[in-house]
């Protein structure tokens, strides 16, 4: 009896510590990818570990008009026990002699690829980002299923989410989207991956199919017949950008049949299976005017007591909807692209906010949060121990500009309110 090659990349939660800086819409602190190939080590697997690290996330110091930042990557990779198997930690320093660059002005990033050969299993990637220079940190995990690919006549590797692909002489010159999030490829994409055939030439039909959480397929093509030479190769499948794709969790998976003139198929003619996590998570829009009356709510910081009164006092939800985005549209930074920056921004604060901000009110609506939504993520965070005479737990927040607001817990809950200054008086405008 044949095997047959079954890869699965489970990718997990994602999980980013407190002040991963809003980006641009659809961006997070920082970006990862971890791909399986077959390792060149005989009876192990080749884990790639890719991270791409926006400049916005970073602190850079100026000197002389000189820019710099530094920072360290820590690449955990834990066994099925969560026990650490492999670890390696990468420093870097970054340095731009213009401004505009350096605060992400013109979306240039810092680009970690690294790899690790491994004993097949079940493994959880983890990888820590952590500034030097303001000691915040940001971490995401995800989960992969690492084979031995020396086990297996025919087999597929895990499969990387490419941009644009260019060939030449039968090489590829490939562009990878470090992200799960497949929303921006308006002009469709690319599954990329590598095929191992112990056996001499060989052909193989190969079909993609996209499935929802309902394992209903969503997207798919017939079945393409690929020429496969011995040895390692690397193919590609084009994916066409689908509209109708709701927002949320799918995966991608690509199958190696045996070849056949029908299109569809049968457990019996699978050669291999690999499978992704991917996700179709579009702009803020959607999710913020699911509750109107909320969002006119949470537009306190930016607009004034006379607009939200004109909005509010509109006859119903269509019109409010409409005076909302009204409102909205006047502050476009950029008002001839389809995004608003200051609309992504600013409602992406309040939801961090209102996810990391204890308190009995929305996280919005605490003093944290009314900062955090108004300015950002500050440049430092500095904590002092409940030891002081009043036996209260301080938070400072360090601004640039010489700007600082101070916390206190007035609880010992973490229900943090305005020490120094008492308020904030200005409104949120957006920074690019």
């Amino acid at each position: 009896m044949k095997k047959i090659v079954i890869l699965i990349l489970a990718i997990a939660c994602c999980q980013i510590s407190l002040f991963a800086q809003e980006i641009n819409q659809n961006q997070e602190s920082f970006e990862f990818d971890a791909i399986v190939f077959k390792s060149d080590v005989p009876h192990q697997s080749r884990i790639d570990v890719y991270a791409l690290i926006p400049y916005q996330t970073l602190n850079f110091l100026n000197s002389n008009n000189n820019y710099g930042a530094k920072y360290s990557l820590n690449i955990n990779v834990y066994d099925s026990t969560d026990k650490l198997a492999y670890t390696k930690t990468i420093d870097r320093i970054v340095k731009e002699n213009d401004y505009f660059t350096a605060i992400g002005g013109t979306g240039k990033f810092d680009y970690v690829q690294q790899r690790f050969d491994i004993v097949p299993g079940n493994y959880r990637i983890k990888v820590i980002l952590q500034d030097k220079i303001s000691n915040l940190s940001f971490d995401k995990s995800r989960s992969i299923t690492a084979l031995d690919f020396y086990e297996y006549p025919f087999s597929l590797s895990g499969i990387m989410i490419v941009s644009s692909i260019e060939e030449n002489a039968g090489k590829y010159k490939i562009t990878p989207h470090i992200s799960d999030n497949i929303s921006t490829l308006k002009d469709g994409w690319f599954a990329f991956f590598e095929t191992y055939n112990d056996s001499t030439e060989m052909k193989a039909d190969f079909v993609f199919q996209v499935v929802d959480k309902d394992n209903k397929v969503i997207a798919g093509n017939n079945r393409v017949s690929i020429t496969i030479p011995q040895g390692r190769s690397q193919h590609y499948m084009q994916i066409p950008y689908k509209p109708s794709m709701t927002a949320g969790g799918y995966t991608l998976r690509v199958f190696a049949l045996t070849p056949s003139e029908k299109q569809d198929f049968a457990p019996t003619e699978f050669l291999a299976i690999t499978q992704r996590s991917i996700s179709n998570l579009p702009t803020l829009g959607a999710y913020v005017v699911s509750d109107i009356d909320e969002a006119i709510a949470e537009m306190q910081y930016v607009a004034e007591s006379e607009d939200i009164k004109y909005i509010k006092a509109a006859p119903d939800d269509q019109e409010k909807t409409r005076r909302f985005y009204e409102f909205w549209k006047k502050i476009d930074p950029t008002p001839g692209t389809d995004v608003n920056e200051a609309f992504e921004q600013y409602y992406m604060r309040i939801n961090f906010a209102n996810k990391n901000f204890k308190s009995t009110y929305r996280g919005w609506q605490t003093a944290k949060g009314k900062v955090y939504t108004i300015y950002g993520a500050p440049m430092k965070v500095e904590q002092t121990q409940a030891n002081t005479n009043d036996g209260r737990y301080y938070e400072q927040w360090i601004y640039g500009n010489g700007r600082e607001f101070i916390f206190y817990d007035a609880t010992g809950f973490g229900d943090f309110r305005f020490y120094r200054p008492y308020d904030v008086a200005e409104k949120y405008r957006y920074e690019g």
